[in-house]
């Protein structure tokens, strides 16, 4: 490891750190706090989720680590760069809850865009298709590259999304409820399909969801934040056996951490 690298606390590579992060919205109507005296680590190869009450700052977190948000006090570092930095540096892919997939363009063109706007590929068409091949050999959708978006399921739609945030190789995948917008059976699909590209390609993920049972069955670890203006109250190891399952969820081990997540952002 170089001289400066973050690290965490347990000594493994720190990808994400933030310390002692605030946010405030000012409006005619005044000032809201949406995030307070905020630290969070996201370490290499984590998969971690973050949960809270609706409005406790959870997308402007990760806003502000996706150099989306505007400006923060206190310090946030991506890999030891600023979020700016970091973009530019082409450090993460972001997917949102909407897919954002642009209508006129088939599966694979939407795919490649981030390459073309990045010039990324060696600048040729054959490398920034074996690209995206790989992509979409990896989200299993290889035989829909010459499909538009109109011809797609949602969990489709989003697989494609993935495709894309994952197509220039980026050593960290923000997620913002991803899955919200589908419905229970082809979310719970969905969360099996993240598992596996989370295993096969160790990218790190930072995950914001809702759902406390996704947060479980997804995560390594799962951070908890308090209601507006938000911090991270608990961090909870889920040390549940990889590969998981759809078994996963009927284990007593899996009830137990969610139990134990719900108290923890209830108070209980």
């Amino acid at each position: 490891m170089s001289v400066g690298e973050p690290r965490a606390r347990d000594g493994r590579s720190a990808t994400i750190t933030l310390s002692h992060v605030g946010k405030t919205f000012l409006a005619r109507s005044g000032a809201t706090i949406a995030l307070q005296d905020l630290s969070l680590e996201v370490r290499d190869r984590d998969f971690l989720s973050v949960v809270g009450p609706s409005g406790c700052g959870k997308s402007t977190l990760l806003a502000l680590i996706g150099d989306l948000g505007g400006n923060y006090d206190g310090e946030i570092k991506v890999n030891g760069r600023s979020p700016r930095q970091a973009r530019l540096d082409r450090e993460y892919g972001i997917v949102f809850q909407e897919a954002a997939l642009l209508d006129w363009r088939r599966v694979g063109e939407n795919v490649a865009l981030p390459l073309e706007v990045m010039n990324v590929g060696q600048g040729t068409r054959r490398d920034r298709q074996e690209l995206v091949d790989r992509m979409l050999e990896l989200v299993g959708l290889s035989g829909f590259k010459k499909h538009y978006p109109w011809q797609l399921s949602g969990g489709m739609k989003q697989r494609v999304a993935i495709a894309r945030a994952l197509v220039f190789e980026p050593h960290l995948l923000l997620m913002d409820e991803p899955f919200g917008a589908l419905d229970e059976i082809t979310r719970e699909r969905m969360d099996l399909e993240l598992l596996r590209i989370f295993e096969q390609t160790r990218t790190t993920i930072l995950f914001i969801t809702h759902s406390i049972a996704e947060a479980v069955f997804l995560s390594t670890r799962v951070a908890v934040m308090s209601g507006r203006p938000g911090r991270i109250v608990d961090m909870i190891d889920i040390d549940l056996p990889f590969p998981r399952l759809a078994e996963t969820r009927q284990l007593p081990e899996y009830f137990e951490f969610v139990t134990r997540v719900r108290r923890s952002l209830t108070g209980a």
